[in-house]
């Protein structure tokens, strides 16, 4: 019988765990930036449309943005499943908040918006200037 060195299988099987670990933590940190991604963007899209809405005076603007929200994150969502989100009106801004977990991982995100009324701004400088 031959003689053989086993060294080459013994660093294999420490190296290997620790290869396949990192390749799934990377998976994850993909997801989750993907999701953080996808939260920010419809929620700065959905205080934006807010503002907007809430300039010309509508009712119930924070259930309908809330509807909105949800709209926009629907099937977009990979690693976090159906977040939770808030939308008030506080000091003359539209904030939005939303919440989404998986197991321990948890993602929140919170956008603002203030909400412009250029009109009244120009009418407080035609007073003043006597136009």
């Amino acid at each position: 019988m031959k003689m053989m060195k086993g060294s080459l299988m013994v660093e294999a099987a420490y190296i290997m765990p620790v290869i396949f670990l990192s390749f799934i933590a990377g998976l994850y940190m993909l997801f989750y930036f993907h999701d953080k991604n996808i939260l920010l963007g419809a929620g700065y899209e959905t205080v934006v449309v807010g503002s907007e809405k809430m300039r010309w005076n509508e009712e119930n603007i924070e259930e309908k943005m809330e509807e909105f929200f949800h709209k926009r994150v629907k099937g977009k969502m990979i690693l976090f499943s159906k977040p939770k989100v808030t939308v008030r009106y506080e000091k003359e801004e539209l904030v939005l908040r939303a919440y989404a977990k998986k197991k321990r991982m948890a993602l929140k995100i919170e956008q603002k918006k203030t909400v412009r009324m250029p009109e009244r701004y120009i009418r407080k400088k035609r007073n003043v200037y006597g136009k």
